[in-house]
């Protein structure tokens, strides 16, 4: 018997009990045997440059997407109702071996020990059961699968745990890698919530497929950037990155806002990494996802919680979103797009007319999509020629609204939304809300206006005296806002600016005066803070 019909008849026989056979998507099936993953630390340089990882001059090698020959399996998860998947995307290439300043490590090692801190926030730890990771990594030729598909939290931590802390090495596939985890999530079950995390030192070098192509800005699509962008911006995975960077090579460190908007528009081929840092944070800022820059001589690095890490936040603040397109075909192409992440029960208000910060030229027409990719609303003409969308979500992910102009006519504003929910409480012998608080967390963005109480806001009511309280995204938790009576009476109301510190899943903690009884509603009200 030849070896192709062996391999045949292993796959039809006895691997479909542990993995599915043939390529996937957008790749290319060896015929070679999967190599076993590499346990040889290699030596630590000082210079980022001086590594195994550099540009090809001659024709580049395809790269492929492997599955490892020690993978880790979890549990079967299908049968288990709504689902949250993620996936971790570990560069290993051979500029990671890169000494860090600030700790001592090498990129490799602190990216590894990261992206375990990183698995932690992709799991809910209210409900682990209903969240599944994958781990992939990419260096030199091969993009590995660590898990068979989607798996349990402590599977996904074996994965990444069994990666070498040291042993970085080869040219960086980084298209191939993206676009791949990309189309890879996106088969999930619609309507279920994607996230994609990326662990990376950027400068693509070796990439041969689909998405490969020459540095250049998000907005070229003939560029590697351009085309990574589009394929997410379509996907709507929420994408979150932590780009490990020296210094020297932005010139920036992590906070510093004001350089971020020049440094972007200096992206050219002679400057990857300049074209890398505007990708991942369009990346992050149109997917609702996060952007660190893990600057090298920054000590802040690895950060366990998002306020521990230093955001460079370049991306639309607010609730606004303002556009100029043409050509969309009554916007199906080349529209302008905006992430909004809601939990189910959250009512979404958003239009280029009747939103307080909402006003547009030409005729709109406005759609909006669910987390799985399948549009669930639009709006053509509301307001005359222009559009609003109400809609309430079934499901806790990232929407996408996509604003474009009837036919191919050219239009122009700014696009205003708000976000509205309420949810019900008891309470008692809380003693003034510091403990057996009613709690439920809530999503916010630099920029926004939160406006939250058990009066004064619709959906809001209450009996007896309340009290409530905001806590930010830190560990240990703060308090950021705060009130017991409000509206005249003994309810509770509070109106909060969301400073860039704030982005993330904050707690709202609902309670009674002293040790009393109290109910009702709780109401709030996210809007644009520069919007009167």
């Amino acid at each position: 018997m030849n070896r192709t019909l062996k391999q045949m008849l292993w796959c039809a026989l006895v691997m479909p009990a542990f993995i599915a056979c043939g390529p996937d998507l957008g790749t290319e099936q060896s015929s070679t045997p999967l190599p076993e993953e590499s346990r040889q630390a290699i030596s630590l340089v000082a210079d980022p440059r001086v590594n195994d990882d550099v540009s090809r001059d001659g024709p580049r090698t395809p790269t492929r997407l492997i599955q490892a020959e020690h993978s880790f399996a979890g549990p079967e998860v299908q049968g288990l109702g709504p689902n949250r998947y993620g996936l971790v995307l570990m560069d290993r290439s051979g500029s990671l071996t890169t000494v860090r300043a600030s700790t001592g490590n090498s990129r490799c090692y602190d990216s590894r020990k990261q992206a375990l801190l990183e698995l932690d926030r992709l799991f809910d730890p209210n409900d682990l059961d209903r969240t599944h990771v994958a781990v992939w990594s990419f260096a030199g030729t091969v993009v590995t699968k660590h898990t068979v598909n989607y798996v349990d939290y402590a599977t996904a931590k074996a994965a990444i745990e069994a990666l070498p802390a040291e042993g970085c090495s080869g040219v960086t596939p980084l298209a191939d890698a993206m676009c791949w985890a990309i189309d890879n999530l996106s088969t999930q079950d619609p309507g279920f919530t994607t996230n994609l995390y990326i662990a990376t030192d950027g400068e693509e070098n070796s990439s041969t497929g689909e998405c490969s192509g020459p540095n250049g800005t998000v907005g070229n699509l003939a560029s590697w950037h351009g085309k990574v962008y589009t394929k997410a911006n379509a996907s709507l995975v929420k994408t979150s990155t932590s780009y490990w960077v020296s210094s020297t090579d932005l010139e920036l460190w992590p906070g510093q806002f004001d350089s971020l908007a020049s440094a972007a528009a200096a992206c050219t081929t002679a400057a990857p990494w300049i074209c890398d840092d505007q990708l991942f944070s369009a990346l992050a800022t149109r997917s609702g996802g996060e952007y660190r820059r893990a600057n090298d001589a920054n000590a802040a690095y690895p950060c366990a919680r998002a306020t521990s890490c230093p955001v460079p936040y370049a991306g639309t603040r607010g609730n606004t979103l303002p556009f100029r397109v043409s050509g969309t075909n009554n916007a199906t192409v080349n529209t302008a797009n905006q992430a909004i992440y809601l939990r189910a029960g959250e009512t979404l208000t958003v239009g280029t007319c009747g939103v307080a910060g909402a006003s547009a030229v030409g005729d709109t027409n406005m759609k909006l999509f669910g987390p799985g990719g399948t549009q669930v609303a639009q709006n053509d003409d509301s307001c005359g020629l222009l559009s609003k969308i109400t809609f309430t979500a079934l499901t806790t992910g990232t929407y996408q609204v996509r604003v474009g102009c009837f036919a191919n006519n050219p239009c122009n504003g700014t696009a205003a939304y708000t976000i509205a929910g309420a949810f019900n409480f008891t309470a008692t012998k809380t003693q003034n809300a510091t403990v057996n608080t009613f709690n439920r967390s809530i999503y916010l963005r630099p920029g926004q206006r939160l406006q939250l109480g058990t009066c004064g806001v619709a959906g809001a009511s209450g009996v007896g005296d309340t009290l409530v309280r905001l806590f930010g995204p830190t560990t240990p938790s703060t308090q950021v806002a705060f009130n017991d009576d409000a509206c005249g009476g003994s309810l509770s109301n509070f109106t909060y600016a969301v400073p860039d510190t704030g982005a993330g899943e904050s707690e709202i903690r609902v309670g009674c005066y002293a040790t009393t009884t109290c109910n009702g509603s709780v109401g709030y009200v996210l809007t644009d803070a520069a919007v009167p």
